[in-house]
């Protein structure tokens, strides 16, 4: 492999090509997002959500089988990323992808149990 090789950013579209062009389409989705969270085996990976440049939650105009293929591609890409991440005390996060500049960003938390502990010693 070649060190000065310049490695390829993750582009979304190149991921969902069909998915990213009707996005773009409506022309006012600027952000779609979807939120897990799981711990003890159980998870949560909710609906897509689709958001306006402001941030607000929009009602666009999207089929089902986009919005479906956008969400079984993101959990494909936790459980590579995260392998177990619903396991035990568990983790949460997002991911949030800018249609226009096509970066995907992913924020994942994961829960730490913290014991401090407390001796009293009595006479």
């Amino acid at each position: 492999m070649n060190a000065n090789r310049v490695k390829q950013p993750f582009r979304m579209s190149t991921r969902l090509p069909i998915e990213a062009e009707k996005l773009r389409q409506p022309g006012d989705i600027f952000q779609v997002r979807i939120r897990y969270d799981g711990r003890f085996g159980e998870r949560d990976i909710f609906d897509v959500s689709y958001l306006d440049e402001e941030g607000l939650p929009l009602l666009p105009n999207v089929t089902e089988s986009v919005s479906q293929e956008i969400k079984v591609f993101l959990q494909e890409l936790l459980e590579l990323r995260f392998p177990g991440w619903e396991t035990a005390e568990g983790a949460r996060g997002e991911f949030q992808w800018h249609v226009h500049s096509d970066e995907l960003r992913h924020r994942h938390e994961v829960r730490v149990t913290e014991y401090r502990e407390v001796e009293i010693n009595t006479p």
